[in-house]
């Protein structure tokens, strides 16, 4: 089959016609992508959506960082697919000026009543993948999902998040055992067996006392992660991040 070329698609890019259109843009991802930075410009610029948002996707997997202050306001006066896109988009290129808006987005997004799956989970994966990551914005977004997770079963998220820390010991059990009620001891053990360490019953008195809360009252047992930190013996990846071994409460 002929390849048409890059001029000629890019003419057609300005169709009156929209099938034709569509079709120049999958011919040029299809036969041209390695020339993205050529064309990007003319996919942002088109009336259709599903055109603007594959050009939005080439600058995230080509980091066209040329384009990042046009993605900003895509993010910024965009809503649904297209805010979605541009989030990842700027995750891809890990946007210094991104991070606070992202930030500000999760959180308008945790303190809205009605839920907004697919923005939330979007949210959250950007922010997580974008090293903007704080503390207090980890308190806030596992306290927030740990209550959706009293409710809903969302396996697929779950393993989003435990993917983006790199905690294939949790992740392995969140898989394969009962997701909908995890018990956090249960699961510390089996961790801990896992990495090859015995608890001492100052970690069991912790963990105790961490399965003693209620799932919605999940934020007051944080003071107790850093405690147990503490207590385990030499194993640096969990005692730097308490992230990563209190995320699979999801």
């Amino acid at each position: 089959m002929k390849i048409l070329k890059l001029a000629q698609l890019r003419e057609w890019l300005h169709s009156d016609s929209q099938r034709m259109r569509m079709w120049a843009t999958y011919q040029l991802i299809e036969n041209h992508d390695d020339q993205a930075k050529v064309f990007v410009e003319d996919c942002l610029d088109s009336e259709d959506e599903e055109i603007c948002e594959a050009g939005i996707f080439l600058i995230g997997k080509h980091k066209l960082r040329d384009h990042e202050f046009r993605l900003l306001g895509i993010f910024q006066h965009s809503k649904g697919r297209m805010k979605r896109a541009s989030a990842i988009a700027l995750c891809a290129l890990n946007s210094e000026s991104s991070r606070s808006l992202l930030w500000r987005w999760l959180k308008m997004l945790m303190e809205q009543e009605e839920l907004n799956i697919p923005d939330l989970n979007c949210a959250a994966e950007c922010w997580l993948g974008n090293n903007a990551t704080e503390p207090s914005h980890y308190e806030a977004i596992y306290g927030h999902y740990s209550s959706l997770r009293s409710q809903f079963t969302d396996p697929q998220f779950t393993q989003i998040l435990l993917d983006s820390l790199e905690n294939n010991v949790l992740l392995q059990y969140v898989l394969n055992q009962n997701i909908e009620s995890p018990n956090y001891r249960n699961c510390f053990v089996w961790a801990s067996q896992q990495l090859g360490f015995q608890l001492d019953p100052d970690a069991e008195r912790i963990l105790e006392e961490i399965d003693a809360f209620d799932s919605l009252e999940f934020s007051k047992s944080l003071p107790l992660f850093p405690e147990l930190m503490k207590i385990l013996p030499g194993k640096e990846q969990l005692s730097e991040s308490l992230e990563y071994v209190s995320l699979h409460i999801f």
